[in-house]
This record gives structure tokens, sequence and C-alpha cells, in this order.
């Protein structure tokens, strides 16, 4: 078994039974109890989960299965204040990459009326923005039901196919240094693949999310065009391109 699908076995052997040891995984994954104190090392590095108890449990707050209802309830007047800020931004005519992410849905309200093409590979943006008026192309791919998201090599593809004025992306945390990071693999590709085919790159972010690291990296906030918060967030050596942030 690979590295990554082992650490993924983990975090679904964990979430299913709340707490296990050492040795059941071990003997679930049929790896060495040293390779599995590596794969733990790493996970609560990223702070997926906690040793408790001669086991391991998830991390309070980190799991990765949290619906997009849930999600988009947290924190939402400031995810609806981000959402704004980052709506004025568009003009009319624009394409723009929206990925699936319950912060860059709330700009969907402060997006009417501006005749726009949107690339996404979320299930919810595809429908709101198709009422909208706007024009709207769906990567397909592997959905991921829990998201309304579709990942994988097909959505990437498709995302590559095209070029965007602007891309709008969120993710479960970004930590002092500017990187951005998620718990959940399956849509790292497609979010990187939208960075790299937009001309300019929006990152939403909460402030709770602000000094969080988790398993994935997607980028560093340097190669973005801007970071848009609720409040002024500072990343240690990172290059002002980004303006004010929220």
């Amino acid at each position: 078994m690979l590295k990554n699908q082992r650490l993924d076995e983990i975090l679904n052997i964990v979430q299913k039974n709340r707490h296990v040891t050492v040795a059941e995984l071990a003997d679930q994954l049929y790896a060495s109890p040293a390779t599995i104190r590596r794969d733990i090392a790493l996970l609560e590095k990223s702070e997926l989960i906690v040793k408790s108890y001669g086991g391991i449990s998830l991390a309070g707050g980190h799991n990765r299965f949290v619906e997009l209802d849930q999600r988009a309830e947290a924190h939402r007047t400031e995810k609806l204040q981000i959402g704004r800020t980052a709506a004025a931004l568009v003009q009319p005519g624009e394409a723009l990459f929206m990925d699936a992410s319950s912060t860059v849905i709330s700009m969907i309200p402060f997006l009417q009326q501006k005749n726009l093409t949107i690339i996404t590979n979320s299930l919810r943006v595809a429908d709101r923005m198709g009422q909208s008026g706007a024009r709207v192309f769906i990567t397909g791919g592997e959905l991921h039901e829990n998201s309304k998201s579709f990942g994988g090599s097909i959505a990437e593809r498709t995302v590559r196919s095209f070029h965007a004025d602007r891309l709008f992306f969120s993710a479960a945390g970004v930590n002092a240094g500017g990187v951005i990071s998620d718990f959940y693999e399956e849509d790292i590709a497609v979010r990187q693949a939208m960075i790299a085919c937009s001309t300019e790159q929006y990152f939403l972010c909460d402030s709770s999310k602000y000094g969080k690291n988790y398993l994935f990296r997607i980028s560093n906030v340097e190669r973005l065009t801007r970071v848009i918060s609720d409040r002024e967030l500072t990343f240690s050596g990172a290059q002002e391109r980004r303006g004010r942030e929220g």
C-alpha cells in the first residue's frame, strides 16, 4: 500500500472506531508497527490526529468529512464579508474558476447580472450560477458526495483546457509561513491546475483558518494575487503582492 493510501486508511479507521492502537492499525493495514508510528507522527504534525490512551483519536475539529452544509454554517458572517469583497473584484464578462469551498459559494449572491463564464468542480456552484444566467462549465470527474465536488485526473484535465481571468478558492488552513494546505487529497491537483491556468488568483480565508497546517500542500500565498480575509493576516517571508487582506 502506498504511503498516501495508508495515511488515508488510518484516518478512515480512526473515524470509524474513534480510538485505535498502533497494534490494531498494523494488523489491519499489514504494516509494521514502526511504519505505523511514522505515519502517526506525520498525521499528528498535521494536526489531524492526537495520541491518547495508548493509541490515537481524531483531533478535535479536524474531521475530514464535514458536510458542506455544516461548513457553510461555520463563520457565516465572516464568509459573507469575504464573499462580498471577492465578488466586488469581478468585472462583467469575465471567466472565473470557482472551487467547491463554502467560502467561494458565499460569493454567489454578489455575482448576479455580470454576464460571467464559470468553470467549476462544484455541483452547487454550477447550479446556482447557472440559475443566475452565467455560462457554466463543470469539470466532471469523480464525484465526492460529502463536498458535492468533482476531483481526479478527469477534472484536472478539464481545468487545464481553460484559462480564466480570475480564480477564487479556499482550503482548510494556511500557516504563518503562507503555506496553504488541506486534509482532503482528491481535489488538491484540481486547485493547483486552477492556479496555473488563471491570470489572477484569490485565496478566500476566514481568520479561523490562519495558523493551521494540514497534510496536503496546495500552494504558497507568494504565488497568488491576493489573500482575502475578514481581518489582516501576516505571513513571514511572504512578498506583499496581495494588497489589503479583507
